[in-house]
C-alpha cells in the first residue's frame, strides 16, 4: 500500500466504528493505492472476482470517487452512488445509496462458462451482462487500485481479489465469513441455511428458516404451459409461519391453475405467471375448498386482515416486466397515495384500486405417474420454480369494489403513445374497444357486465367518450388559461 503525502494518520488509518469493528479510513482529500494488477491478466480465461467491503461517510458529492482502477477504458470505478465495471466493449452499472455499509463484488465468468459479467451487492446478484468472445478485460498498462476522494471519507473493512471466478455457493460462503462480527456471521449462516441434506431447496425447511416469507406449494397432474391451458385437480398449499396461524396456513383443493398474462405468456418458459382458481372448489360434502390451519373449510381467503376475501389469485414471477417492483411495490404505492377515494373504497376500506401482492417462493409438483405428460420435471418430487409475489387478480370484482351496476365498467389503456391515451385527442372514430376478438386501438373494456348486450356497450362507449372529451377540453382550457396569464404578465 502507498498513501498520499498528505495522508491523515491521526483521523484516518485504522479506526474503530460504533459497533466496535475495525476499518481503515481514507479521509477526504487523501488516497491509498494498492499495487495489485487487478486487470493484469485476461479474465476470459479463468474468470475473476473482486470484493470490496466498505462504507462512505460525509459525502459532499454523489459522484464522489470511492475506488478507481481504470486504464484504457478497462477496469472498475466505484462512486458514492454507483459502481461501473468496464471491459473493452461493454460496461455494466449497479446503483446504490451512499453512507451504507456495503459488500460490493464483481464476478467475471470465463468465456467457456456463460461469458457473464455480474455485479453483486450483499451477496445478491444485482446486474448481469453477457460479453463477446472478442471482448477483453486486460489493462495496458495495468494500474493500481486507488481508494479515496476529495468529497467523502471511505471506510474500508475488507478487500479481496481472486484470479478465478467464484461459484455462487462460494460467494455465499464468503458473505457469511465476511460478516462484521460473530453474531452477524451466525445470523447470515442461519438465514441462508435453507438446503436439505441432499443440497436441494426444500419448501418446508424454507418456511421454517424464512418465517416472514409466504411459501406456495402447487401440485397438479402436470404444469400449465399457456394462459389458455387450464389444469384441473390442482392443490395449493400456502405456508406463512409468521402470519396468522389459522387463516394464513391453508391447503386449497379442487382448483384449477393456468398461465396468466398476455405479454408475460411469451416468456413463460423462463418462469410463468400463474392463475390459481378455486371459485368453484368449495364443496363441504367433498371436503374441497380452503382448509385453514384449524381444519375448518372455507370458500375464500383474505391475504391480510385488511383484505377482501377471494378464491381466485395470481402469482407473478420475477421475470422481465413482471418483476417485484412494477407489479407489487409501485402498484401498492398507487393504491396507498391515490388522492381520489372511490365510493366503493369509502364504503369499505378493504377495497383496492390496484392488485395486492406479497413476496413468495413457488414450488411445483407434477403428480401424474405418467412422466411423459409432465412439462417441467421428469419425476413426482417437489421442485423450486421461482420467486415472485402472491396476490389477487384483476378479475376479483369484490377486491376491486365492483358492483352490480350495469353501467359500471373499467377501461384499460392499451397504448401508451396514442394521442387518445395521452389525453390529447378525443377522436374515437376508429376505436375497436377490444371487442369481437379485435385488438383494441387505444382502450379496452374490462369488467363490463355483458359484452353481448349492444345497448350496454353503446352506453359505455358514450360514457367513455364524454369522459375523454371533458378531460381533453379541460386540459386545453388549462393550457389556454396559463398562456393568457403568461401574456398578461409579459404585458
Amino acid at each position: 500500500m502507498t498513501v498520499s503525502e498528505n495522508f491523515d494518520w491521526a483521523n484516518g488509518g485504522y479506526q474503530v466504528d460504533s459497533d466496535g469493528d475495525t476499518y481503515f479510513c481514507v479521509k477526504a482529500g487523501t488516497t491509498a493505492s494498492f499495487d495489485v494488477p487487478l486487470f493484469g491478466d485476461e479474465a476470459k480465461t479463468s474468470g475473476k472476482n473482486f470484493k470490496f467491503v466498505y462504507r462512505t461517510n460525509n459525502v459532499r458529492d454523489y459522484d464522489a470517487h470511492v475506488l478507481r482502477c481504470m486504464s484504457g477504458g478497462i477496469g472498475l470505478e466505484m462512486n458514492a452512488q454507483n459502481a461501473i465495471l468496464h471491459s473493452q466493449q461493454n460496461s455494466i452499472e449497479a446503483p446504490y445509496c451512499e453512507d451504507n455499509f456495503m459488500e460490493f463484488e464483481f464476478n467475471i465468468l470465463p468465456s467457456t462458462h456463460y461469458r457473464e459479467m455480474v455485479l453483486w451487492i450483499d451477496a445478491i446478484p444485482t446486474r448481469v451482462k453477457l460479453y463477446e468472445t472478442t471482448d477483453s478485460f486486460t489493462q495496458i498498462p495495468t494500474v493500481p487500485i486507488t481508494i479515496g476522494s476529495d468529497d467523502c471519507d471511505v471506510w474500508v473493512y475488507r478487500m479481496k481479489s481472486y484470479s478465478v471466478y467464484l461459484e455462487e455457493d462460494e460467494i455465499l460462503t464468503n458473505f457469511i465469513a465476511d460478516a462484521k462480527n460473530a453474531e452477524e456471521m451466525i445470523n447470515r449462516y442461519n438465514r441462508n441455511n435453507i438446503l436439505n441434506d441432499a443440497g436441494e431447496l426444500d419448501p418446508d425447511l424454507l418456511a421454517e428458516r424464512c418465517p416472514d416469507l409466504r411459501i406456495i406449494k402447487l401440485s397438479a397432474p402436470y404444469f400449465t404451459n399457456d394462459k389458455y391451458n387450464k389444469v384441473s385437480n390442482t392443490t395449493v398449499q400456502h405456508i406463512y409461519k409468521n402470519g396468522r396461524a389459522v387463516e394464513d396456513n391453508w391447503t386449497a383443493t379442487g382448483g384449477v391453475h393456468k398461465g396468466q398474462g398476455t405479454s408475460s405468456n411469451y416468456y413463460g418458459d423462463s418462469a410463468r405467471n400463474i392463475d390459481i382458481d378455486f371459485r368453484k372448489a368449495f364443496n363441504e360434502e367433498a371436503g374441497t375448498g380452503f382448509r385453514y390451519g384449524d381444519n375448518t373449510l372455507h370458500a375464500k381467503y383474505a391475504m391480510t386482515p385488511n383484505s377482501v376475501e377471494e378464491a381466485y389469485f395470481n402469482i407473478k414471477l420475477n421475470v422481465a416486466s413482471s418483476e417485484n417492483a412494477n407489479n407489487a411495490v409501485i402498484a401498492d404505492d398507487y393504491n396507498t397515495f391515490n388522492p381520489y377515494v372511490r365510493p366503493a373504497r369509502a364504503e369499505n376500506p378493504k377495497v383496492r384500486d390496484t392488485m395486492e401482492f406479497h413476496p413468495c417462493v413457488v414450488f411445483i409438483q407434477e403428480s401424474d405417474p405418467d412422466l411423459s405428460t409432465h412439462r417441467e420435471f421428469q419425476d413426482n418430487n417437489w421442485h423450486f420454480y421461482g420467486c415472485g409475489d402472491f396476490g389477487n387478480s384483476k378479475k376479483n370484482n369484490g377486491a376491486m369494489g365492483m358492483t352490480d351496476d350495469p353501467n359500471e365498467f373499467i377501461m384499460e389503456i392499451s397504448n401508451n403513445i396514442n394521442a387518445q391515451c395521452r389525453w390529447l385527442s378525443d377522436d374515437l372514430s376508429t376505436e375497436t374497444w377490444g371487442l369481437n376478438d379485435q385488438k383494441a386501438v387505444s382502450f379496452e373494456f374490462r369488467y363490463i357486465k355483458d359484452e353481448d348486450d349492444s345497448e350496454m356497450i353503446a352506453n359505455a362507449q358514450a360514457v367513455w367518450q364524454a369522459n375523454l372529451t371533458w378531460v381533453v377540453n379541460q386540459y386545453k382550457a388549462d393550457v389556454i388559461g396559463q398562456l393568457a396569464t403568461l401574456d398578461a404578465a409579459i404585458e
